[in-house]
């Protein structure tokens, strides 16, 4: 198994007219401070993918021969363009995608490798978390589904994956206390569910 976590840094988010990615705690950005997160679980490399105004200012991000920073070729900075370029620059024998973006929960390390584990018991092909009745970031998907993944079109593109087959999903809760569990009827009515999708990266 190898695991490509990707993480979306668009940049369209805003807060007091600059980029959340780039909001600081600690001395690091929002962006370096999750990066660093994916790079302390089980993934087997870690694809930043920055929307053009992250970029361009330089953000000081993690470095590595796990990592791999690439700025969006086409400044779309939309999530369904950001996450192409992503899924095109994995590695070649990735089995599973773990999608994140920056203004995701704050998950700790501990939490998102429950979650994987979870998935890998699970038997579907794609693992969401629920944060009261919407969906959350992180997202597992099987390489399996990349083609759907990458098909061009309008929309959210995990509403769009829910609306084709709700029964595919794996829907995980994390409780305050960092503990992963299945939410078992919750699939069926994920379309439902799922709230209004952003258009954003971050």
């Amino acid at each position: 198994m190898f695991v490509s976590a990707i993480l979306l840094a668009g940049g369209r988010t805003r807060r007091a007219g600059r980029p959340r990615a780039l909001d600081e705690t600690g001395g690091r950005s929002a962006v370096a401070a999750v990066a660093e997160m994916l790079l302390r679980t089980c993934a087997d490399e870690v694809v930043i993918v920055l929307g053009k105004r992250i970029a361009d200012s330089n953000p000081n991000l993690p470095t590595g021969p796990r990592i791999r920073i690439i700025a969006d070729p086409e400044h779309v900075e939309k999530e369904r363009a950001l996450l192409r370029v992503g899924l095109d620059a994995a590695h070649p024998d990735t089995t599973m995608y773990l999608i994140h973006r920056v203004d995701g929960p704050s998950l700790s390390t501990p939490a998102v490798n429950r979650i994987l584990a979870h998935y890998l018991r699970g038997g579907r092909p794609i693992a969401v978390l629920v944060h009261g009745v919407g969906l959350e970031y992180p997202v597992l998907v099987s390489r399996r589904l990349r083609e759907e993944l990458i098909e061009p079109g309008q929309g959210n593109w995990l509403r769009c994956l829910i609306e084709r087959d709700p029964s595919r999903f794996l829907v995980l809760r994390v409780d305050p206390r960092g503990a992963v569990r299945p939410v078992p009827t919750f699939a069926a009515r994920a379309a439902a569910a799922f709230r209004r999708a952003p258009e954003k990266a971050d």
